[in-house]
């Protein structure tokens, strides 16, 4: 090879080495952070930071006067989640 074609191989090699280690990482991590991201209250970035609601929506319908409202994860999963019930109108 000559030297040109062997110091562009040399630059390509993290960006592949990076791409191969991502889903190696995801996947070998992703038991132990999947359940954690019920637990996600806000996201901080250096250019964005998101705040989930979640415990504050959950929080003024308990306030209400309408009975006792679902949980933010019931919410999540749909009315019928749990229930065995199919949300088609034949079953």
């Amino acid at each position: 090879m000559s030297q040109t074609v062997t110091v562009e191989v040399i630059k390509a090699v993290p960006a592949v080495l990076w791409v191969a280690f991502a889903p190696l990482v995801y996947f070998t991590l992703r038991s132990a952070l999947i359940p954690q991201l019920g637990r996600l209250n806000s996201v901080k970035t250096p250019m964005l930071e998101l705040g989930f609601a979640e415990q504050l929506l959950d929080e003024a319908a308990a306030k209400s006067q309408v009975g006792t409202p679902p949980s933010a994860a019931v919410r999540r999963r749909g009315p019928t989640a749990g229930t065995g019930r199919s949300s088609r109108s034949g079953n």
